[in-house]
């Protein structure tokens, strides 16, 4: 299992979707990520573990 951190940018790149793809779903709860930003600030900072992004993705039901 991978433990590493990947940004958003570097996931896309091994899921073959955007970037923007990336944070659209971790912003609808589909898929987790680790915020690496400290609680006082507005802009918050996400890195993503692939393992537990594809076993997320595997668990999101097919559209018909």
């Amino acid at each position: 299992m991978s433990m590493t951190l990947l940004t958003a940018q570097e996931l896309s790149k091994e899921l073959g979707v955007s970037a923007k793809t990336v944070r659209r779903l971790h912003k609808a709860g589909k898929i987790p990520a680790l915020c690496i930003s400290s609680d006082n600030v507005t802009l918050k900072h996400y890195r993503f573990i692939l393992d537990d992004v594809i076993k997320a993705l595997k668990d999101i039901p097919k559209d018909k």
